[in-house]
């Protein structure tokens, strides 16, 4: 079922990526965000923001660990934005417009939630904004 609908999304005969490769690199970011996050936690938010301006790639993140009412900002590491970008370059393939911002919703259970959005980016947005580029 999965694979016909990722079917339709095939372009120019070009060879879509298996449903599996984009999970298990899903499940690659879950990985390194687990096992780069301090202390215990309830759940873990991550955004992520990946936007082509002006022929560079704008990068911008924030993360939080939640455990009962604390909360404490994150810093993934450099692996967990390498696997992002991946998943980003391999999802470009499904999609003819690529993903710009990644919502990253994880429990300590062990379930975990990608919300992709489109567009400007809400951070990198208002860094236009105050520079004037917008």
């Amino acid at each position: 079922m999965l694979k016909n609908i990722f079917d339709k999304f095939k372009k120019n005969n070009t060879p879509s990526p298996e449903p599996s490769s984009v999970f298990s690199l899903q499940e690659n970011v879950i990985n390194e965000l687990i096992i780069n996050t301090p202390k215990e936690w309830d759940r873990i938010l991550l955004n992520f923001e990946y936007f082509l301006w002006d022929g560079d790639y704008i990068e911008k993140y924030q993360g939080f660990a939640f455990n009962s009412e604390e909360k404490e900002q994150i810093d993934p590491t450099l692996e967990t934005f390498d696997e992002l970008i991946v998943l980003n370059k391999e999802m470009a393939k499904l999609n003819p417009e690529p993903w710009t911002h990644c919502e990253i919703l994880l429990n300590s259970s062990g379930k975990y939630e990608f919300n992709y959005k489109y567009g400007i980016p809400p951070f990198t947005k208002q860094m236009l904004e105050n520079i004037g580029e917008i």
